[in-house]
């Protein structure tokens, strides 16, 4: 979309200066989180609720997918007869990655279809 077709309202976040955002969509909820922790009121208390955001967003997904990596890398390894391990079956090894990115490309592709939220929104 061109800069003229968006239309932009402002609102006022907390209180403070405008804020533009796009008239049909709301912010994404990650963002959404964010500015309601700003919003929050005291610092510390921002502090914390902007903490516990990043804790939930990267540090639990980043320790479950290491775990299941780690497991899935484990299962697909070739070891000799002393114990050593040789070689990795590395086709088996990313072969759910890359199928877990092609369904998320899918779901992506399905709900945030901007020709559809154009037409949905009122003239």
């Amino acid at each position: 979309a061109s800069a003229s077709s968006v239309r932009l309202r402002t609102t006022t976040g907390c209180g403070r200066r405008p804020v533009p955002t796009r008239a049909r969509t709301g912010p994404p909820r990650s963002l959404r989180a964010a500015m309601r922790a700003r919003c929050a009121g005291r610092q510390q208390k921002r502090a914390s609720a902007q903490g516990l955001i990043t804790l939930a967003t990267y540090g639990v997904g980043m320790y479950i997918g290491s775990r299941v990596q780690g497991l899935i890398q484990q299962k697909n390894e070739f070891v000799d007869a002393t114990g050593q391990i040789t070689n990795h079956d590395w086709y088996h090894i990313w072969i759910f990655p890359a199928i877990l990115a092609a369904i998320v490309m899918v779901i992506f592709a399905i709900f945030f279809n901007e020709k559809a939220n154009a037409q949905k929104e009122p003239a």
